[in-house]
């Protein structure tokens, strides 16, 4: 019988929870203009390699 495996401990995740819905304000009438501690997460964001490579994959960029 196979031992199941125990889930990680649940860790905030920047991409889901913060990063990919701000990325609907491109797409919905939000403004986020006056946000500016959300512009410049998005911004490092954008800079990250990894997150560059998954836009890429994923025809966002």
């Amino acid at each position: 019988m196979e031992t199941p495996v125990k889930p990680a401990a649940k860790l905030p995740n920047p991409w889901r929870e913060h990063y990919s819905p701000s990325l609907y304000s491109n797409f919905l009438p939000l403004d986020l203009s006056e946000l500016d501690h959300l512009n410049s997460f998005i911004e490092r964001m954008n800079q990250r390699p990894a997150v560059r490579a998954a836009m890429k994959v994923e025809g966002l960029i």
